[in-house]
């Protein structure tokens, strides 16, 4: 059984100027940050002896994140709603080579009208003594069940739809305590900006 806690300490989200060329108008920009939602559950593996482990994993979404910041009121650091997961998860280590790859599924129930989420993912790991690249592919497909919310481009707007591939850098500075970063991108987005990501975090392991 593992403990799984994510709390975003900060997020900011900008929007840049806006200039309509046949006016001459400018809409100028926006900007807006705060704590994000944090995401707490529990995950458990089977046959965790064998080549191929399967999981199981339930994670609550807590609406600690902010809505309608900025001067436009239309910047968010979080969705607003609470939100239940359940995942199931498949993975394989290449031992003795330094490299795992791990598949997951899941559905995602959410509230106050939003539509509720299938999501996957893959990835592939390549531990090298302390340092650990990571490359991911992640999807969303929204079940377009919710109440129609207006969208905004936002990242916790309604009906959200990709495909994103990323790239995560570990570093393990002791023994349970390391920092990450990754970047993001989208070759599909439906109700979503496909602009980079980027992400920078600290992590703890008991």
């Amino acid at each position: 059984m593992t403990g799984l806690i994510n709390f975003p300490f900060y997020i900011k989200q900008t929007l840049n100027d806006v200039q309509f060329r046949q006016s001459g108008k400018t809409i100028p920009g926006d900007e807006f940050d705060g704590i994000g939602d944090a995401e707490i559950g529990l995950k458990y593996g089977f046959f965790q002896d064998k080549p191929i482990v399967l999981s199981t994993s339930l994670i609550f979404g807590l609406p600690f994140g902010k809505t309608g910041g900025g001067e436009s009121g239309i910047l968010q650091t979080g969705d607003g709603e609470f939100n239940q997961q359940i995942r199931v998860g498949v993975s394989h280590s290449f031992y003795p080579k330094s490299i795992y790859v791990s598949a997951y599924s899941g559905f995602n129930n959410r509230t106050k009208g939003f539509s509720d989420e299938i999501r996957y993912g893959f990835e592939i790991g390549f531990p090298f003594n302390k340092f650990i690249p990571i490359l991911k592919v992640n999807g969303l497909a929204s079940l377009k069940n919710g109440k129609s919310l207006t969208s905004q481009g936002s990242l916790f707007a309604n009906n959200i739809e990709y495909l994103s591939p990323s790239i995560d850098l570990n570093y393990q500075i002791t023994n349970k305590f390391g920092v990450s970063g990754a970047v993001a991108a989208a070759i599909y987005a439906k109700n979503a900006l496909k602009a980079l990501n980027y992400n920078f975090g600290l992590y703890f392991k008991w």
